[in-house]
């Protein structure tokens, strides 16, 4: 049980996190940080399938 609540904790965190940098940040970071989070999860399974 603990387990999971340290899991819910720690997920709560990095909503909280997410939230406060959407305030702060500008559009266009958050741009950059999306096409490089495809980029890498393509970049992944390419290499998972081709590799």
């Amino acid at each position: 049980m603990g387990y999971s609540y340290k899991k819910f904790a720690g997920i709560m965190c990095i909503v909280l996190a997410m939230t406060i940098l959407i305030r702060v940040l500008p559009l266009w970071v958050w741009y950059t940080i999306i096409t490089c989070f495809i980029a890498s999860i393509c970049y992944l399974i390419y290499n998972s399938l081709f590799g």
